[in-house]
């Protein structure tokens, strides 16, 4: 099934894609261009977390919350956050899988919590914080829920990954850049739900659920019943599902990673499919690598010096 949806680990893939190269009967020439585009793309990855250090001093502060598409779209989390290390993910993951989750974002963060919190005092108590589980956080939590459970049933196989220090960073907070959402957000409102029972969720969450559920199924039915040339178009409900919780921005960093594949394909598709992993590799671990240093600063108590926010311009 793996095979079928083309569910790529995307750091793994890059790594063993990269490793196949030394391996070919042009393995000499392909290896040199590779390992060449890996550690351009590696350094420009590395040094732009760096950069980005700089101007991220306090909350909601840096190139990772830049209102691409203005501060009413970055409220809902709908920009483009700059990390590199999506966009090479984005790279390597098939269109099908970052159009599902560009699909998700918006019909989670552009339509649904919009219209749901419009409900408050209605359908959940205004008192109550977001993230109650008797408030907004309840119809998230009871969605994804449901995604387990579907999983369960089709045995939907899903990649998550969020390996941060606990100690460097605020991992956990729903607000922030490190969600966590399996631990924070999931499991432990899962363990809520099962002392306390459906009681412990907002009205007409149950209802939601089901139709997510039916809707689920009758999109996983229809994929692998239709013929190909239809199947193909038809989203996958478990990466719709994944913005619901942790937000639109990784999401549309996914999807720049896919049309840079794309324009690359057209315009050189033979260079493309030789580089594309290399690149992609090169992004993710360059990244991933200044995790260490960023971890050091903070725990060194080391903040960055400057911080870069956005406000609306006061009317005069």
């Amino acid at each position: 099934m793996i095979i079928d949806y083309k569910l790529t680990y995307p750091s793994g893939t890059a790594t063993a894609v990269l490793i196949n190269g030394f391996h070919t009967p042009k393995g000499d020439k392909m290896a040199k261009k590779q390992v060449h585009g890996f550690m351009k793309f590696f350094s420009i990855s590395f040094l732009w977390g760096f950069f980005q250090w700089f101007y991220s001093g306090g909350g909601q502060c840096g190139f990772s919350n830049f209102p691409t598409f203005g501060l009413k779209a970055w409220k809902q989390s709908f920009y483009f956050d700059f990390s590199m290390t999506y966009i090479g993910a984005g790279m390597i993951c098939s269109h099908l899988v970052n159009l599902s989750l560009l699909l998700g974002a918006v019909l989670s963060w552009g339509v649904m919590w919009p219209l749901i919190r419009d409900q408050k005092g209605d359908w959940f108590p205004g008192t109550l914080p977001e993230s109650s589980m008797k408030s907004l956080n309840g119809y998230k939590v009871f969605h994804f829920y449901s995604s387990h459970l579907r999983r369960r049933a089709l045995q939907f196989p899903q990649d998550t990954h969020f390996h941060q220090s606990k100690h460097a960073f605020d991992v956990g907070d729903p607000n922030g850049e490190y969600k966590a959402p399996y631990a924070i957000i999931i499991y432990r409102n899962m363990a809520i739900l099962g002392v306390e029972g459906f009681s412990a969720l907002p009205d007409h969450c149950l209802q939601l659920c089901y139709g997510f559920f039916a809707f689920a199924m009758v999109a996983n039915l229809v994929r692998d019943l239709s013929p190909k040339k239809v199947g193909k178009w038809i989203p996958l409900p478990m990466a719709m599902a994944v913005p619901f919780l942790v937000g639109a921005s990784f999401a549309i960093d996914m999807c720049v990673g896919s049309l840079i594949v794309f324009v690359w394909h057209k315009l050189n598709s033979k260079k493309a499919g030789l580089m594309v992993p290399a690149v992609a590799s090169g992004l993710i671990c360059g990244d991933g690598l200044w995790i260490l240093p960023s971890s050091i600063l903070a725990l060194a108590k080391i903040q960055p010096p400057l911080c870069m926010s956005f406000f609306a311009t006061k009317s005069t």
